[in-house]
């Protein structure tokens, strides 16, 4: 494009079939957001939605076209048209004139793999059909198991229940929709439950978002064990860990999207700060924690993981070391000086730079907000009441409290009796992650050449698992919310940041910039 193209025009003068700007919006927004050219980021937005959309209805036809290779059609084969393109236009390719990967072709490594497992929901039976596709020439088992891993809530830490439920499946099954609903017995406000899928060898089989936010250019923290977990060590608990961490090293390290990897997620912390009154038996969890994540987890970790360009697993997250010489449990886990910090300070003034610290690397910080209206409206019956529901799947402790103290220190007060007011608790719950994680964000960026040397932060958290109060950026379905919208902005290579400095009055200015090119 030259300076004076329009990206519309381009886009209409090299569109070659006929209707095809007409029938690409018709086919976009069956299912995703209406986007008009004078929206900000257009031309952006319009590219990331198509090749959605492009990637999403292929795999949904080749899927189809591949589990009724055994039909009654016998269909034998599947070209998707096209691999690739011979200028820079509108077309069916999956890889574009420059070389470059479209979403499609990222996808189609993983929906066309030898072995598949295609999950589709039949409408009129409300059925789950599972089909597994075997394309491979040497023996693979050919059942399948659902693992399903039933969880106690309670409002400081899930205890697992260790009796896992096993579902074997077979090629062509039909799952019940109710296979993936709790047992009658089981009160949902109480019990929850993981799945994992799992071939005939024990191997997880699990289709990871790793492979695209390698490209995209997301990084992530992964932790290989539950968060506050109080686990009796045994020599059948050690062996099945092992197991269980080889195999899924062996599935993610290789992912450059992962800066840092930890044996667990802040159980170090809550043991040292005593945050679950474990001082009565400081002895004994001290014991199994070295037991459990030094000597089996990480011993592991060290074996698979551990390459010259990468920093060394951490037994827990957050921690500032894994030294001898305090036997691999930190004094001070959140020792901004070393090591990772996660930031939660909830009741501190989130406008106030100075209420932030500076560490080496933030590995988890945030602030939570709500989901769109919309959201809500998918999951509510006519007799629901919005605010019940906020008080039913808020499960931070004081979390509404929480929410309410944040926004209004800076912005309105609401009441629940006035008009609107669900869309306008939602927006301001948004507006204030966003200013709050723009702020800490910032004031991590600007301090890499400071004396701590900060060198990464990441914000808790990209997407969620069902629509309720959460540290998000995205909600369930896939939806922006603000600080999303922001993240594209105050997270730029270059970007300038101002900063006022209560103790001088002055305004303070930093330009970043984490490109390698000339400016």
């Amino acid at each position: 494009m030259y300076n004076y193209d329009n990206f519309n025009d381009l886009l209409e003068h090299r569109q070659h079939l006929p209707f095809g700007n007409e029938i690409r919006s018709c086919l976009m927004f069956r299912q995703l957001p209406l986007i008009t050219s004078d929206q900000p980021d257009y031309a952006e937005n319009i590219t990331c939605l198509r090749q959605l959309t492009q990637a999403l209805a292929t795999k949904l036809e080749t899927e189809i076209l591949r589990k009724n290779r055994n039909s009654k059609h016998n269909r034998m084969g599947a070209l998707y048209c096209q691999l690739n393109d011979v200028w820079i236009a509108p077309s069916w390719s999956s890889i574009d004139f420059n070389g470059n990967y479209k979403f499609l072709h990222y996808w189609a490594k993983e929906f066309m793999k030898p072995i598949s497992i295609i999950a589709h929901s039949n409408k009129s039976t409300n059925d789950v059909e599972i089909t597994v596709i075997r394309d491979t020439i040497e023996k693979s088992p050919l059942t399948f198991n659902i693992i399903r891993n039933t969880f106690l809530y309670n409002t400081l830490a899930p205890t697992k229940i260790y009796a896992a439920k096993t579902i074997s499946i077979k090629p062509n099954s039909v799952l019940s929709a109710d296979t993936f609903q709790l047992e009658s017995n089981l009160d949902p406000k109480t019990y929850f439950y993981e799945i994992l899928l799992k071939d005939g060898r024990g191997n997880i089989l699990d289709s990871t978002p790793f492979n695209t936010i390698d490209q995209i250019g997301i990084v992530s923290k992964n932790n290989l064990w539950n968060s506050f977990t109080d686990v009796r060590f045994s020599i059948t608990i050690g062996k099945s860990i092992r197991t269980e961490t080889v195999q899924n090293i062996k599935r993610i390290a290789h992912h450059a999207s992962i800066a840092i990897i930890a044996g667990n997620n802040e159980n170090e912390a809550a043991l040292v700060q005593n945050w679950y009154n474990t001082k009565p038996e400081q002895k004994r969890f001290e014991k199994e924690h070295r037991l459990l994540y030094n000597a089996t987890i990480n011993d592991k970790l060290r074996k698979f993981y551990k390459h010259p360009s990468r920093p060394d697993p951490l037994t827990s997250s957050p921690s500032n070391c894994d030294t001898i010489e305090d036997d691999f449990i930190s004094p001070q886990p959140q020792d901004p000086n070393y090591g990772d910090i996660h930031f939660y300070k909830y009741f501190r003034d989130w406008s106030d730079p100075d209420v932030y610290p500076i560490p080496r690397f933030s590995s988890e910080y945030g602030f939570q907000s709500l989901p769109q209206k919309s959201a809500w409206d998918k999951i509510m019956y006519n007799h629901d009441n919005f605010n019940d529901l906020l008080e039913h799947r808020q499960h931070l402790p004081f979390g509404n409290e929480i929410r309410s103290c944040l926004i209004f220190r800076q912005l309105p007060l609401i009441t629940s009796d006035q008009p609107d007011y669900a869309e306008n608790i939602i927006y301001f719950s948004q507006l204030t992650q966003a200013l709050a994680t723009k702020l800490e964000t910032e004031i991590l960026r600007k301090n890499r050449n400071s004396k701590h040397n900060t060198m990464g932060a990441l914000y808790c958290q990209l997407n969620d698992v069902w629509i309720a109060p959460s540290w998000s950026s995205i909600n369930f379905n896939g939806n922006y919310k603000i600080l999303h919208y922001w993240a594209k902005e105050f997270m730029k290579p270059i970007s300038i940041i101002a900063h006022s400095n209560k103790s001088t009055n002055d305004v303070e200015i930093t330009v970043i910039r984490d490109s390698c090119y000339k400016i």
